[in-house]
């Protein structure tokens, strides 16, 4: 996202706005911005899902779970057990 708030994609670094974003693309994002919205709206620690990936290719699934990956970061951190 940007500062703004709109979805954009950096290729090569170039922005791309979401309008211009393929199939792909526009899945991922939209699973993201469904995932965090059910963090904010919920405070729920899991969620299901009906395979929201099942026709991505390899590249926008990589991309999905490198999304992912700063949420459950924050989320392990905020969850784990002091030391």
């Amino acid at each position: 996202m940007n500062g703004g708030g709109a979805f954009t994609l950096d290729v090569h670094g170039t922005k791309v706005p979401f309008t211009e974003f393929g199939g792909g693309e526009r899945t991922v994002a939209n699973v993201i911005l469904r995932l965090l919205t059910l963090e904010l709206v919920a405070h729920s620690s899991f969620a299901v899902v009906d395979e929201p990936i099942e026709h991505l290719d390899p590249k926008n699934r990589r991309l999905l779970a490198s999304g992912l990956t700063v949420p459950l970061s924050r989320y392990i951190a905020r969850n784990s057990p002091p030391e």
